[in-house]
């Protein structure tokens, strides 16, 4: 699996510097939206664009990727769940998810639409092995980056051992994402609402 988070442009521009500061992320979601699976999963954090003219569908760029070691969270109210993004590293580059998508079929590009309207994606375990391989396309430093987030949630799996994974045995889920893409058809458009995204950068002291 995979995680999507998604902030509206403003949002990330303003805490642009604490998250280069901080190197993670917090983030609510609603207990509902915990995956089955909880071992540590790669995350893209996305800004979210409305255009002034023309489409009334929001666009998204790739600003952030990260790790979320914990899928569980930690329980913050009755129904919602603070996951940690961390590490959280930059974009080598910023990407129109438009452009990553375009080679993703036409099932896949209304699947992860449908899914982007929600505050937090939590892409099934192909969709999001897809979408992984389409982004390693886009250069070197993106595979690169996309192998050391990897390495650092099967790291992480290994020492918190999940409920499918018996002690002291690595799992191995994350590793699918070094496989490389089946043949992909069309570019995304995308549409839909995205609230507004909590998040809990920390203050400088």
């Amino acid at each position: 699996m995979v995680y999507a988070i998604s902030l509206s442009a403003a949002e990330l521009d303003d805490i642009d510097w604490q998250l280069q500061l901080d190197q993670f992320m917090g983030k609510t979601m609603g207990s509902s939206m915990r995956p089955r699976d909880l071992s540590p999963q790669v995350t893209l954090v996305l800004a979210r664009t409305h255009p002034t003219t023309g489409s009334t569908h929001p666009t998204y760029q790739l600003r952030w990727l990260g790790v979320v070691k914990r899928p569980k969270g930690k329980r913050v109210a009755t129904r919602d769940a603070l996951i940690r993004v961390e590490p959280l590293w930059r974009s080598p580059a910023p990407v129109e998810l438009a452009t990553v998508a375009a080679s993703l079929s036409r099932a896949d590009v209304a699947d992860l639409t449908l899914m982007l309207s929600s505050e937090v994606a939590v892409l099934p375990d192909e969709l999001g092995q897809r979408l992984v391989a389409a982004l390693r396309e886009q250069g070197s430093r993106f595979a690169e980056l996309l192998d050391r987030l990897t390495s650092v949630a099967d790291q992480a799996a290994s020492t918190v051992p999940s409920p499918r994974t018996a002690p002291g045995r690595s799992n191995t889920t994350l590793r699918a994402l070094h496989s490389p893409s089946a043949s992909f058809l069309s570019p995304l458009s995308a549409h839909g609402s995205v609230r507004r995204i909590a998040t809990t950068p920390t203050s400088p002291g």
